[in-house]
Formats: C-alpha cells, structure tokens, sequence
C-alpha cells in the first residue's frame, strides 16, 4: 500500500479520467475509441451491476499526446461570442402608430 502524499502513477485510465485530461467529453472519447484513432483500449468487470469498464493503458496515451502535440496543460479553446441579431423586422413594433416617436425599449408606449 501507497503512503499518504506518495504520487500515485495510473497505469491505465477510464473514459471519464481521460475525458478530463484531454478536455472533452467521455462520449467523444468512446467515439475515438471505436473509430480505431486510441489503440489498446480494453474491458475490465466492473464492482457490482454495472457490466464493465473501458480503460486506455497510459503508455498508450502518453504516446498519442506526443503524436498529437497535445498537453493536458493547455488551456481549453474558447468559443467567439454569438453575433447579436438585429431584429429590423420589428422596428414598426417599436413606433408609436399615433405620433410616429420610438417608443421605450421596454415596449411600452
């Protein structure tokens, strides 16, 4: 047994501990899996009901990390901001019919 505060190396790693590594989520990893593009990939029983568990031996996956250049250290890519649509066919909402002024942004005239 392990003392406390002693590094723990995993020899190999489940869906979900890969997913967070690489910063995706466990089902994209399944679909690497089956794709073929993470090899070695194996089946244990799982404790109780619920059948078994994938795992990646962790040479495997420190080897597709330098094939791919990719570092677990590397910040996640962020999305571009949505662009905000301009709604001009509203703009006849927004006119009061009687005075022909912009009515508040509320709606409200």
């Amino acid at each position: 047994m392990m003392a406390k505060g002693q590094n723990q190396t995993l020899e190999s790693f489940s869906v979900g501990q890969l997913a967070r590594r690489w910063g995706v989520s466990p089902d994209r990893v399944r679909r690497l899996i089956d794709a073929g593009h993470i090899p070695r990939a194996f089946r244990i029983p799982s404790a109780g009901c619920f059948g078994t568990t994938l795992k990646i031996p962790r040479t495997v996956i420190e080897q597709l990390e330098a094939d791919w250049q990719v570092s677990p250290e590397q910040p996640k890519r962020r999305r571009a901001p949505k662009p905000v649509l301009e709604l001009r066919h509203l703009t006849g909402i927004m006119t009061d019919p009687e005075s022909g002024a912009e009515c508040p942004g509320d709606g409200h005239g």
